[in-house]
């Protein structure tokens, strides 16, 4: 079966969308034991809001006019700790970082007609992580690292994770 039209038109939508976005952060990080241990912490927000507003002038979408506003905001902080020594009788420098991160993520839909997409209700989640690594070389060419991360999470089930990895310098190949 073919159209009888050779060409489609498109039936947009009489809408306006607005999109406002706002992000705000700051780290600060400083060393403490001569140099041995760094501690970085880190923040920030972010505020989503998106409006999407219905023409009048051109008619009716469906025959209902429903205005829809919806905001976000995420707010991010942490804190990252590394301390760094060596063992001169294996050869070897060391690094032990740590980490707690905090987040909480919320969303509120509002509408004209509350059952359709927007009921007003915030809802929110939150999470908060905490981990640690550990990097050796050895003899400046091999490096091993080992680590575990944490997430507790209030809308999801929790979840662990871990890394190992190996790596060795073949600097003779260039």
């Amino acid at each position: 079966v073919f159209a009888r039209q050779p060409f489609q038109t498109a039936d947009d939508a009489r809408n306006v969308l607005w999109d406002s976005n706002w992000l705000a952060g700051a780290n600060l990080r400083f060393d403490t034991l001569g140099g041995a241990l760094t501690h970085e912490f880190k923040g920030n927000y972010l505020r989503s809001e998106s409006i999407n507003k219905f023409d009048p002038l051109y008619g009716f979408s469906a025959g209902v006019i429903n205005n829809t506003r919806d905001i976000g905001e995420r707010i991010a902080g942490g804190y990252i700790a590394t301390y760094r020594f060596d063992t001169p009788s294996l050869n070897a420098k060391h690094a032990i970082s740590g980490l707690l991160e905090a987040r909480r993520e919320t969303y509120t839909p509002f509408s004209d007609f509350g059952f359709f997409d927007g009921d007003g209700r915030q809802r929110a989640r939150n999470q908060l992580s905490s981990g640690g690594e550990w990097r050796g070389t050895f003899a400046d060419r091999l490096t091993i690292t080992a680590g575990a991360r944490f997430d507790d999470n209030d809308t999801f089930q929790d979840f662990s994770t871990w890394r190992t990895s190996l790596s060795y310098a073949l600097r003779e190949l260039g």
